[in-house]
Formats: structure tokens, sequence, C-alpha cells
């Protein structure tokens, strides 16, 4: 199940990218993925270590500024729930979709540099 997730990683970038059908980017999906599945798992990890360290963060902010027995803790926990959802998922995209654009042009022969990927 994680290998055909890896591999499927870019459907989503093919049907808004290229306006494909589902099957057409999943085809293209694992098309643009071959051969390149150990730097994905490279980028699974990093997205990985990404969110937790902001995970980790906040939670080190809210540790420090708010006591435990305060009864704000609980909007405070509601308030870093969302920070980290702002700050983590936009990022996790922009990580994602950079990657999906280096092995396009990787595989269109336009930028030969697949190093450049991660």
């Amino acid at each position: 199940m994680i290998y055909l997730s890896i591999r499927f990683i870019f459907c989503l970038c093919f049907i808004v990218d290229d306006n494909c059908g589902p099957i057409e980017s999943l085809r293209q999906s694992l098309t643009i993925t071959r051969n390149h599945f150990f730097k994905l798992i490279a980028l699974v990890l990093l997205v990985f270590v990404f969110v937790a360290l902001v995970l980790m963060l906040i939670n080190a902010i809210i540790t420090y500024l708010v006591p435990a027995e305060s009864h704000v803790i609980d909007y405070m926990i509601d308030i870093a729930a969302i920070c980290w959802f702002a700050i983590a998922f936009p990022t996790v995209q922009v990580m994602i979709i950079a990657t999906y654009r280096k092995l396009v042009y990787s595989t269109k022969d336009i930028d030969d540099d697949v190093s450049e990927t991660l």
C-alpha cells in the first residue's frame, strides 16, 4: 500500500496540470515515478520530519507560555492545531508540487539534473 501511495503521489497534479482523466493520471504518475522511488521515499521522510518539527515547535510554545492548570489550555490547543495545519499543509503541498515539476521536466528532457528534485 505504501509503495502504491508513493507511486501515485502525483496523480492529482496530472489531473490539474494536464487536464487528464483518472486512469491516465495514474498511468502518468507511475511513469514519472519510475526509477525515482528511493528519492520519493526521501521526500516522504522529509515531509514527515518537517511536520513533526512544526508540531514540536508549536507544542513547545504552548508548554512554555501557558500553565497546565489554566483554563485557557483547551483554547490554546485548538489554536495550535489550526496553526499547525495552516503551516504544515501548504508547505507539504509546495514540496510535492516542486518535486512533480522537477520530475516532469526531467522526463521531457528540459532539465536533465534529477538530483535537484529533492
